[in-house]
C-alpha cells in the first residue's frame, strides 16, 4: 500500500481520505483510514458516494524495504555495463552509510551530489539506466518519488525570449523529487550560434541543479566528445555534475547476448547454426562501425531483418518448430531488405482516360 499526503484533497477540513486502488491518502491529523472514512461519510449529503461506504483495512504487515538484490536486479539484468554498475553500486554504499548514521541518531545535513552525465554512443543503455536510476534512488531513500521526466532540446528551447525559461521551469517542476533526464543535452549548446536560446536553458538548469540538489536529480546524456564540450560551456555546469559515467560500445559477444535477449522476448530460440551465423554478421558489422554505430539499436534493426527472413521461410518452406531461428534467417548485414522488383505494368485500357473523368 502506498501512502501519500492528503493536503491537496478537498472536503472535510482539507484532511480527507480517498481510496484509489491500493493507494490511501494519509491524514495529517493522525486518523486511521477507517476513521477518515466514517468522518467523510458523516460529512457527505445523502446518498454518499459508493466508495465511501466501503470499509478500509490498514495493512497488518507493512512491506519491508527492498533489499540490495531487489533494487539492483533490473540493472544487473542488462548486458555488460560493468563500470556503470560499479558507479551506481557506489551510490548505494553512500545511501547505506547515510541510513546507518541516521539510525544511530546522527544528523545528516549534507547529501551526496547525484547529478550525473552519461556519455556514450547511441544504443549503449544510457536512457535505460537513467530510467532505472529514478526507481533506484527512490528505494535508496535519496528521492521522495520515482518520478522520471525525459526531455530533449526540442522540449526545452523556445523560439522567442522567455519561452525557454518557461519550458525548462515547467519540466523542473514536473520532475521535482525525482529525475530530470535530458537526452542529447549537448544540443543545448551551440558554439557558433551566440543568439541561440539554448544558453538560457543551461543557465537556468545550472541554478536549479544547485537550488534543488536535495530534491532533484539531473541526468545529462549525449555523445562523449560533444558532452565534454557542453560541460565546459558553462563555468558552473561541470562542477555541479557529481559523476561522469562512460557507456562504452558493446563488444561482439555482448551484442550477441543483447540480440538473444531481444529474440527471447519475441518467443524465439536460435539453433547452433543460427547462433554461429548471428555471430558472423555481428562481427562484420562491428568491424565496420563508425561514430554513428547504434549498438543495441542496431541489434533491434537486425531483429527486424531476421523477422522478415524468418517469416518468408515459414511461408514458403514451413517448419516443424516456428520458434527456432536458423542460419537461413540471419542476414549478412543489417541493411534493409532490398525493394522488390515491380511487375511489368500492363498497358492501360483504351478507355482509361475516360474512366478517370
Amino acid at each position: 500500500m502506498n501512502t501519500r499526503s492528503s493536503n491537496t484533497i478537498p472536503p472535510v477540513d482539507n484532511h480527507y481520505w480517498i481510496a484509489d486502488g491500493e493507494e490511501v491518502w494519509k491524514d495529517p491529523t493522525g486518523r486511521t483510514p477507517e476513521q477518515q472514512r466514517v468522518a467523510a461519510l458523516e460529512a457527505y449529503p445523502d446518498p454518499p458516494p459508493p466508495e465511501a461506504t466501503k470499509a478500509i483495512q490498514a495493512p497488518s504487515h507493512p512491506s519491508p524495504p527492498p533489499t540490495f538484490e531487489e533494487i539492483f536486479a533490473p540493472l544487473q539484468s542488462l548486458v555488460g555495463l560493468d563500470a556503470v554498475k560499479d558507479d551506481l553500486m557506489a551510490l548505494y554504499d553512500a545511501a547505506y552509510s547515510i541510513a546507518a548514521v541516521a539510525k544511530a541518531g546522527g544528523r545528516i545535513e549534507e547529501m551526496p551530489t547525484l547529478h550525473m552525465a552519461f556519455l556514450g554512443n547511441p544504443g549503449t543503455g544510457k536512457t535505460t539506466v537513467a530510467r532505472l536510476c529514478g526507481a533506484m534512488f527512490y528505494h535508496m531513500g535519496f528521492l521522495k518519488t520515482d518520478m522520471f521526466v525525459e526531455v530533449d532540446r526540442g522540449a526545452l528551447v523556445g523560439a522567442y525570449i522567455g519561452k525557454t525559461e518557461e519550458n525548462l521551469r515547467g519540466k523542473i517542476a514536473a520532475a521535482m523529487d525525482g529525475v530530470l533526464f535530458i537526452d542529447e543535452a549537448h544540443a543545448l549548446f551551440k558554439k557558433d550560434s551566440p543568439r541561440d536560446f539554448g544558453g538560457d536553458a543551461v543557465n537556468i538548469l545550472v541554478k536549479a541543479m544547485e537550488d534543488h540538489r536535495h530534491r532533484l536529480v539531473v541526468i545529462l546524456a549525449g555523445y562523449s566528445d560533444e558532452m565534454h564540450d557542453f560541460l565546459d560551456s558553462n563555468s558552473g555546469l561541470r562542477s555541479r555534475v557529481g559523476r561522469i559515467v562512460e557507456f562504452p560500445d558493446y563488444d561482439v559477444e555482448e551484442l550477441v547476448r543483447v540480440f538473444e535477449q531481444f529474440a527471447a522476448k519475441s518467443g524465439w530460440e536460435l539453433d547452433e547454426g543460427g547462433l554461429e551465423a548471428l555471430r558472423r554478421t555481428i562481427a562484420t558489422v562491428y568491424k565496420s562501425r563508425d561514430h554513428h554505430f547504434g549498438n543495441a539499436r542496431d541489434m533491434r534493426r537486425l531483429l527486424d531483418r531476421v523477422r522478415e527472413r524468418h517469416g518468408r521461410r515459414l511461408r514458403t518452406e514451413g517448419a516443424d518448430d516456428p520458434r527456432i531461428i536458423t542460419a537461413a534467417d540471419i542476414p549478412e548485414t543489417i541493411a534493409s531488405a532490398p525493394p522488390r522488383k515491380r511487375r511489368d505494368a500492363s498497358p492501360p485500357p483504351e478507355d482509361y482516360d475516360d474512366a478517370l473523368v
